[in-house]
């Protein structure tokens, strides 16, 4: 798909073999924008799963590809984690 700002993320890296190439790294905020990707993850077999898994209706939350060239650097060691004092959310007052 071509790239349009407002639409889909798509991010690059420095190809570690070729100079001035650059290599999509990850691809962000694309369901909306690809009805049959769309389809396959809102609407197809991994969401009947995930609802029969978690035993109700489930929602995407955020989509993203993340690609890996061989030689890539990929990313260095960290920790996925929300902002802030989320754990008031999830446990209930005793």
């Amino acid at each position: 798909m071509p790239e349009m700002p407002g639409r889909h993320m798509v991010y690059y890296e420095d190809s570690l073999t070729t100079p001035g190439l650059g290599l999509i790294q990850r691809i962000e905020n694309l369901c909306q924008y690809h009805p049959r990707f769309n389809q396959l993850i809102r609407k197809g077999t991994l969401a009947y799963w995930a609802e029969n898994l978690l035993g109700g209706p489930v929602v995407l939350f955020k989509e993203k590809i993340n690609l890996k060239f061989s030689g890539a650097s990929g990313f260095k060691a960290h920790q996925d984690q929300q902002a802030g004092n989320m754990h008031r959310y999830f446990l209930q007052p005793s």
